[in-house]
């Protein structure tokens, strides 16, 4: 399709984000102006919007133009909401302006009043939630918790909702990851006398979405993202668990890799790449004679190896998300990214859609000495890159790894769903944003008999998870004397 946008608007991602002009400037902007206008949020990357005229002249003025100013002050930041369809049906990437704080009308896990509670979020696409009777209030978004701005920030919309909604929390619920600053912040409270309950990211991410669509009782989860702290001190992301708003069990999940440098691993996913390929070949990867290999500084390639070998700052992960980035590095899409699913955007706009479903990669399925079902992507691995040295387009490989993925999940959903007579399952986490799988594995789930409950009415990523974490909270503090 012929059109006049620049080729570098969204590079690499086939989806462009549409806003109908919503206030009569916008109208007079357009009609005065050009036909299309390219607009983004007004802040500073890793910063909150910026909310008074110094701030932005501050921020802004090596790239813009213009500045239209006003004497009106802002009263409270608000980011703009994001959705999509898929599926017919109505999805938030992002709830906030026009949506949030508007109450979600929650069934209580054990009574017919929630407790007031604050569910403290995660660290990235953050957002909290307050609850008061059989209500849930998200706060609009408040972003990736790194800096004091955004910090402060997120300080600020805990003060201002509970201000509003006059709601003052009896209970604090947090993620466990000990190194996000909501849960620093929930210690914080802790320490003024608030009851404190951590629930497990995943756990809070299944229990959003049974929230959400008014579900009691245990049920199947899959819970596909790219990082939360497990119970066993890794990071977790690729995990099929059986499910009640009190606990959990982990039933499945992907094989563990290797995070050669850590947190760095996520920005680089040629290490991620490097790790996937030296868990199936081991010292042979330095001989791989594909472009991957051939493209990386030999120096480096060794040094990560020998970083892995003696398991030196190499968190262990069953990430979805990292996965992606491995596959997406080593097909020669993405090696570095400069924001949050880059790679896995890439990867997924690069497939060809056209693949047949006889295509799809082989796995293995094992079971680990905690009785957990291993998802192996070992095979797929090896005929990737036989694909790879055979010169098939990256566009099928692409293709035929999603419909792999896609697959697996639902074949270990599948057999514990066998073994635990569950037949309902609720998917969340960030990777159902990628269209390809949500639509994949919703398909196969429903060809095999479960009943499929997705994400509507709050995102499936972790803008969600502060209402998981409350819903945790309040059925804890039912069972407590």
């Amino acid at each position: 399709m012929s059109t006049s946008l620049a080729p570098n608007l969204s590079p690499n991602n086939p989806y462009l984000g549409i806003m109908l002009p919503y206030t009569p400037l916008h109208y007079l902007l357009l009609d005065k102006g050009p036909d299309i206008l390219v607009m983004t949020s007004g802040n500073r990357s890793g910063e909150p919007l910026s909310i008074d005229n110094a701030d932005a002249l501050d921020a802004f003025s090596h790239i813009a133009d213009y500045f239209l100013l006003h004497n009106r002050d802002i009263y409270f930041r608000a980011d703009d909401s994001i959705t999509r369809i898929q599926q017919g049906k109505l999805r938030f990437l992002r709830r906030s302006r026009g949506y949030a704080p508007l109450p979600l009308d929650i069934t209580p896990p054990a009574d017919d009043k929630l407790a007031n509670i604050l569910g403290c979020g995660a660290g990235m696409k953050s957002t909290i939630c307050l609850t008061r009777d059989r209500y849930a209030f998200l706060s609009p978004h408040i972003g990736d918790l790194e800096s004091m701005q955004v910090q402060n920030f997120y300080k600020d919309t805990i003060e201002h909702m509970q201000k509003i909604l006059d709601i003052r929390p009896v209970c604090v619920a947090h993620d466990l990851h000990p190194g996000y600053f909501s849960t620093q912040f929930a210690k914080i409270l802790g320490d003024q006398g608030i009851p404190l309950i951590g629930v497990q990211h995943h756990h809070a991410h299944a229990l959003a979405c049974m929230a959400e669509n008014h579900l009691d009782g245990t049920v199947l989860a899959l819970t596909l993202d790219g990082t939360g702290l497990g119970t066993d001190g890794h990071i977790w992301g690729g995990e099929v668990l059986t499910c009640t708003y009190k606990g959990f069990e982990r039933r499945a999940r992907l094989d563990y890799l290797p995070m050669p440098g850590g947190d760095t691993a996520v920005r680089a996913p040629w290490r991620m790449a490097v790790a996937l390929l030296y868990k199936v070949y081991g010292p042979e990867i330095m001989d791989l004679n594909i472009p991957f290999i051939r493209s990386l500084d030999k120096t480096k390639l060794a040094f990560l190896i020998q970083m892995m070998d003696r398991q030196v700052n190499c968190p262990l992960t069953s990430s979805t998300g990292r996965l992606f980035d491995a596959v997406s590095a080593l097909l020669m899409i993405c090696h570095e990214v400069s924001y949050d699913s880059q790679a896995a955007i890439a990867l997924e706009a690069a497939a060809d859609l056209e693949e047949s479903e006889s295509t799809a990669y082989t796995f293995g399925m094992k079971t680990g000495i905690d009785g957990c079902r291993i998802m192996d992507t070992g095979p797929s691995v090896r005929q990737i890159v036989a694909d790879i040295k055979k010169g098939v387009h990256r566009g099928r490989i692409a293709a035929r790894f999603h419909l792999t993925l896609s697959r697996m999940m639902v074949g270990a959903a599948a057999a514990v769903g066998q073994e635990t007579g569950l037949d309902r399952i609720v998917l969340s986490g960030g990777v159902f944003n990628n269209d390809t799988i949500f639509s994949q594995i919703t398909r196969m789930l429903g060809a095999k008999g479960f009943k499929v409950y997705t994400h509507s009415i709050v995102p499936c990523g972790d803008g969600g998870i502060a209402l998981g974490q409350a819903m945790a909270a309040a059925a804890l503090q039912h069972q407590q004397p």
